[in-house]
C-alpha cells in the first residue's frame, strides 16, 4: 500500500472513530429533582385530578413512611352554579401537619352575565410544598356553591 493510500486510510478511520467517540458520548438529557432521587422501583411522580364538593375534602395521597411528597404544580378552576351569579370559593391544600397552601377564587359564568370569565389558578413551586412521611394530602373546599375543579402534581422524595 502506497504512502498515500495509508495516510489517506488512517484519515478516514480517525474521523470514523471520532465521530463515533461523539455521538456515544455526548450528554444525554436528565431530569433533575431539588432532593435525594428516589430508588422505589416505580415512577415517583404523583398527579391526580378532580372536582371538590361544597364543604369536604378529597384525599389524594398518603406519604409512604419512608418517603416524602413535595407537591410541584397546582392548577385550580372556578365555574358558576345554577343560582350563582358571583361565585366564590375558598380552597386549601392539607396535609396532616397543617395547612400547605390557600387559594381565593371569584367567578361569573352565569350565561344571562358576562362580567368575569371562569377563573383559572396556575401555579408552580419552585421548590415544593413537603409533606412528611406518613402523612395524608387533601383538598378542601370551605364553602358552598360553585363548581371546583383541580390538578395537582408533584413526587417522591427520600426524607
Amino acid at each position: 500500500m502506497s504512502k498515500s493510500n495509508h495516510t489517506y486510510l488512517t484519515t478516514l478511520l480517525a474521523l470514523g472513530f471520532g465521530c463515533t467517540l461523539t455521538l456515544v458520548l455526548q450528554p444525554q438529557s436528565a431530569e433533575g429533582y431539588p432532593t435525594t432521587a428516589v430508588s422505589m422501583g416505580t415512577n415517583p411522580l404523583l398527579a391526580a385530578g378532580g372536582t371538590v364538593e361544597d364543604y369536604s375534602t378529597s384525599t389524594l395521597w398518603t406519604a409512604p413512611a419512608d418517603q416524602r411528597i413535595v407537591l410541584t404544580d397546582v392548577v385550580l378552576s372556578l365555574t358558576g352554579a345554577s343560582g350563582y351569579y358571583v361565585c366564590e370559593a375558598q380552597v386549601s391544600i392539607d396535609s396532616g401537619g397543617g395547612q400547605l397552601a390557600e387559594f381565593r377564587l371569584t367567578s361569573d359564568t352565569n350565561p344571562s352575565y358576562s362580567l368575569l370569565q371562569p377563573t383559572v389558578i396556575t401555579h408552580s413551586y419552585s421548590s415544593g410544598l413537603p409533606v412528611a412521611p406518613g402523612e395524608v394530602v387533601g383538598i378542601t373546599k370551605h364553602t358552598e356553591g360553585c363548581h371546583v375543579s383541580y390538578s395537582l402534581s408533584g413526587y417522591y422524595a427520600e426524607p
